[in-house]
């Protein structure tokens, strides 16, 4: 893993209510910053701020698996974790199917690969179990169309507003 510098101007923490707009949608959609988080997580490491101010990743441990190991855990997660999941339309049961297969091919992932990934016997149950809130929170947001009709009360909002303002046009993705 790199130790790659952020400024901390730069960095992708929000710390404010955005406005029901566009860009909502947008920071809704936006899953890099939760992704690099179990990242760290799985490399030991955190973002710490150095003497210059500026943001960079140090260790804070023992990695959970190798650079291999890391990288092919991320391409599980991200299966789970996606614009395309999330805008999904999934019942109770389906949801529930999700998450025991994540579990179980999490698992078996992590026992097949373990050696040749350096990750100790006993943490496999923690990577899962660290994982597994994040994307049965992501993907229960496309539980009974939850997300898109989310996205349709945002788009009104916005376009009642475009209406009062005397505003012309609309785009849901417009800079």
């Amino acid at each position: 893993m790199s130790s790659e510098m952020y400024d901390s101007d730069s960095s992708n923490t929000n710390y404010f209510q955005p406005e029901q707009t566009e860009n909502t949608l947008r920071i809704r959609l936006e899953i890099e910053e939760a992704l690099e988080d179990i990242e760290m997580f799985l490399s030991g490491q955190k973002i710490v701020s150095n003497d210059e101010g500026k943001l960079v990743k140090a260790p804070i441990g023992n990695p959970k698996a190798n650079e291999q190991g890391v990288r092919e855990i991320m391409k599980v997660v991200r299966s789970y974790v996606n614009r395309g999941t999330v805008q999904g339309n999934i019942t109770d049961v389906q949801m529930d199917s999700l998450m025991l297969d994540y579990k179980r091919g999490m698992a078996n992932l992590l026992s097949f690969h373990c050696d040749e990934w350096v990750i100790n016997r006993n943490e496999r149950v923690d990577i899962v179990n660290f994982i597994e809130p994040f994307i049965l929170m992501y993907i229960s947001r496309a539980k009974d169309d939850g997300e898109r009709q989310s996205y349709m009360a945002t788009i009104r909002d916005r376009q009642k507003e475009v209406i009062s303002n005397g505003q012309s046009g609309f785009s849901m993705f417009k800079k």
